[in-house]
């Protein structure tokens, strides 16, 4: 299946914003820092994830979603998640 250059150009920020977010949580940092750093970089992360899924979700199967949690309800509906992460996601 061949993904469009927009799409590869999102994944490949997301797996950059996720390595980040990885790697910043293995920091020895004062807690304050780390909660403030942390919460951004969660964030931003997130923001990627979400709008990857979105295009995945328009050209793979041909569904359009509005909001992340359009995204990640249409994403469970779909089983793309593992379903230890559908349970936790089913509680957001």
């Amino acid at each position: 299946m061949a993904f469009s250059e927009k799409y590869l150009k999102r994944f490949a920020s997301f797996e950059k914003a996720l390595k980040k977010f990885q790697d910043f949580l293995s920091l020895n940092l004062e807690l304050e820092i780390l909660i403030e750093v942390a919460s951004k970089r969660f964030e931003y992360t997130f923001e990627t994830m979400w709008k990857v899924l979105k295009l995945y979700l328009m050209e793979v199967k041909g569904i359009e979603c509005i909001s992340a949690m359009d995204c990640i309800k249409a994403a469970i509906k779909m089983s793309l998640f593992p379903s230890n992460l559908n349970r936790l996601l089913l509680r957001w």
